[in-house]
């Protein structure tokens, strides 16, 4: 009897004892702050890793529940009792999830807050122009129907991220800002531009800033080669043509660019003051299905419509050639042109043109520009450089393989994953490489260089590499990709002038000028700054320019460049007629106009005179094997001349001149 009171008691306890342990456990606490994606969070796409972290007061493990889906009041249970704390899923665009966790160690259970996020739905990427600079804070409308759907402003890099749940189609978009015209961008079906952001302008007004104007109709409609109508869901085999019909504002209409299924295509069409135009439509190259054609129209106002119109391709498919041209790059031994040359320009323009480079990109600096030119050696090229160069390089041979149609453009961030960019016919591209060549070895200026392709893309960035890859084209079959290299455009920069500083008086008549560059760059390898000093003897007589030349028979024109690889100050002393020790240079009468140079014929300047300086050409590069990336500071001959490394001929004029008075003595 004892015994069984004695078990009676020890059970008693026991049970007490395990029953407190419960009481007493504290339940686990979820760390949101460390869960991603977080509440509200945007722009994702494709695969996301959710991540979240709980904490128990005992230390006692932790499982997880993890509830995942598109209606928070009904999420779906995808792992259950897991210790990970990390889970991929896979995501579509333009939607909205939600997700929370369970936390549950031995006896308790928490639960998480339901955290929502959303994927990439239609994105714009919004710019001044071609190859410009971003807008931001620009006011972007949706309409459906003439219906507002929604509205947003652009960030500081000109995007805008638009999602809507079941978005309707099509919509047209509106985009203003205060001093800029207006830009509308009409028919968008936005299914078609998940994950494929929309590149538009919206440009300075140059007439009316009223931002309630009424824009130009566009009308698009299609022809076969014959005259018969296409509609819009008929299937086509062969080139047809566009009939762009704008009816006008009281702005006037000023430009038509042709439709294109390319929208960084560089070969293009235009018709200026024309409120009716026929464009043929090339098909080589597009691939069977839906394409989408781009047909850009400015007023005199630049309000921009931007119309887009889709059109059904199909035909038989193509065949490659037995002996198809494999591309060859243009940096091959004994010619040694790069392949790829980026141009940021400090100043940016934008105009009208038929090769236009009134181009855009999203992260090119405010008011700059960013172009990329590709070359590669075309199959019309190869028998012209075998006749023009002493010791051509090997080349295949033209009896021996079949001309393309054209060229494929691709384009890489990872150097694995290359999109096509654009395409380039025969037709166009016809002895281009031959002729940017022959002006390189004649030592041209680079304005005179023909690219094959130019990239302006609103994805390209300075600091950011990017590689390229070309084909050959038969109809609408192409050969294995020749990989041109990659580049990493180099962000803009200006002087600094330092000595003698605007409206110095007293200074050295063997004044040291001084200047240095506003930032330091990166880029492949080391970067070179290069400099060209241009002081100018016009403030009191007629006498032209001087410049540093170390020997007058062997210099260019614009005088001898001084280059550095660092971003510290640089200097140079004025020696007049008399070699300067540092750089065995000396000074010569310059005039921009003729061309002339004399020896300037003292050992000083003179004085009590004021004079005029700047650093007329300031560029820095970087080198490799493949590419050349250049930044262009300052290139300025007079007007709207340039000296030699700018891609625009009509140059560049520094920011800066300094007006300064020597001593008496």
């Amino acid at each position: 009897m004892k015994k069984l009171v004695f078990f009676t008691l020890i059970l008693f306890v026991t049970t007490i004892f395990l029953n407190s342990c419960v009481m007493f456990n504290k339940e686990p606490s979820v760390v949101e702050n460390e869960f991603f994606p977080i509440d509200g969070q945007k722009h994702l796409s494709g695969t996301v890793t959710l991540s979240w972290n709980a904490i128990d007061p005992e230390n006692q493990a932790i499982k997880f529940d993890l509830y995942f889906g598109e209606n928070k009041d009904s999420l779906q249970k995808i792992l259950s009792d897991t210790t990970k704390t990390s889970y991929d899923v896979n995501t579509e665009y333009n939607k909205r999830y939600y997700w929370k966790v369970v936390a549950k160690d031995e006896s308790k259970t928490v639960e998480s807050k339901i955290f929502e996020f959303w994927t990439k739905g239609l994105e714009l990427n919004i710019l001044q122009y071609f190859s410009g600079g971003v807008v931001e804070n620009a006011k972007v409308e949706f309409f459906n129907n003439n219906e507002k759907i929604g509205e947003l402003m652009s960030d500081e890099n000109g995007y805008v991220d638009f999602n809507y749940p079941n978005i309707p189609e099509p919509i047209d978009i509106k985009i203003t800002k205060e001093g800029n015209a207006i830009t509308k961008i009409v028919n968008v079906k936005p299914e078609l531009f998940f994950g494929k952001p929309i590149t538009a302008f919206n440009r300075t007004a140059v007439i009316n800033t009223d931002l309630n104007q009424e824009l130009n109709d566009v009308v698009v409609n299609f022809y076969t080669s014959d005259g018969t109508p296409i509609n819009y869901n008929d299937k086509i085999s062969e080139n047809f043509v566009a009939e762009v019909i704008v009816t006008e504002n009281d702005n006037h209409h000023y430009i038509t660019y042709t439709p294109k299924f390319d929208f960084n295509r560089v070969e293009r069409g235009l018709t200026v003051e024309s409120t009716e135009s026929i464009f043929n439509i090339n098909i080589d190259s597009v691939q069977n299905g839906l394409n989408i054609l781009h047909t850009l129209t400015y007023d005199h106002n630049e309000n921009l419509v931007y119309r887009l119109d889709y059109v059904n391709i199909e035909r038989t498919l193509s065949t490659l050639p037995s002996t198809p041209y494999i591309v060859v790059p243009a940096n091959v031994e004994k010619l040694e042109l790069p392949n790829i040359i980026s141009f940021t320009r400090r100043r940016g323009i934008s105009y009208y043109s038929e090769n236009n480079i009134d181009r855009g990109l999203y992260a090119a600096p405010k008011d700059s520009n960013l172009i990329i030119d590709l070359y590669w050696i075309d199959f019309d090229s190869i028998d012209k450089l075998n006749a023009a160069l002493i010791n051509p390089p090997e080349l295949p041979n033209t009896s021996e393989t079949e001309k393309p149609d054209g060229y494929n453009v691709y384009r890489s961030f990872d150097g694995i994953n290359y999109e096509k960019i654009g395409y380039v016919t025969s037709s166009y591209v016809k002895e281009r490489m031959y002729l940017s060549a022959l002006y390189q070895i004649l030592g041209y200026a680079n304005s005179y260089l023909k690219p094959l392709f130019s990239d302006y893309s609103s994805e390209l960035e300075v600091g950011k590499e990017v590689w390229y890859a070309v084909s050959s084209v038969y109809g609408n079959v192409e050969t294995e990709k020749t990989v041109l290299g990659s580049v990493i455009p180099l962000d803009t920069f200006n002087i600094i002038l330092e000595n003698p500083t605007d409206d110095s008086t007293g200074v050295s008549r063997n004044v040291e000028f001084r200047w240095k560059p506003d930032k330091t760059l990166s880029g492949e390898g080391t970067v070179t700054y290069n400099y060209g000093i241009f002081v100018y003897d016009w403030n009191q007589a007629d006498n032209g320019l001087m410049i540093p030349i170390e020997n007058s028979e062997t210099t260019n024109y614009y005088g001898d460049i001084i280059s550095v690889e660092n971003s510290n100050s640089v200097s140079i002393k004025f020696t007049g007629n008399t070699e300067d020790p540092d750089y065995g240079k000396k000074w010569y009468l310059f005039n921009p106009y003729s061309l002339a140079l004399e020896l300037y014929p003292h050992d000083k300047l003179e004085p009590g005179k004021s004079y005029n300086w700047g650093v007329n050409i300031a560029y820095a590069e970087t080198i490799d094997n493949d590419s050349w990336a250049l930044s262009i500071a300052a290139d300025f001959r007079y007007r709207d001349k340039s000296w030699f490394i700018d891609r625009i001929s009509s140059g560049m004029e520094p920011d800066l001149h300094a007006d300064f008075t020597t001593e008496t003595k």
